[in-house]
């Protein structure tokens, strides 16, 4: 992950409560899987299928990646989040 950049707006927490927070990740991990697949169906393993605004286009397994690694990078903050209730 690059590091001293600053999150979008619509990416950073809002203060819900860890359980809240953790019960939207995995919410929104299974709606991404399911576009992914969608995708991949559609047009196919090797397509770029997103642009990220940092690391550039990616296909399916990039943004499988992507997100596998953030989640790990992140996990530290949402275990500080919990210890801190």
């Amino acid at each position: 992950m690059p590091e001293g950049r600053k999150a979008p707006a619509a990416t950073t927490p809002r203060g819900l409560p860890s359980n809240e927070v953790l019960a939207e990740i995995w919410t929104n991990l299974d709606a991404m899987e399911d576009a992914i697949e969608r995708c991949e169906r559609q047009f196919g393993a090797k397509v770029k299928i997103v642009n990220h605004p940092i690391l550039g286009p990616l296909n399916a397994t990039g943004w499988r990646k992507f997100h596998w690694v953030h989640a790990r990078h992140h996990a530290k903050q949402i275990e500080e989040m919990k210890r801190r209730e």
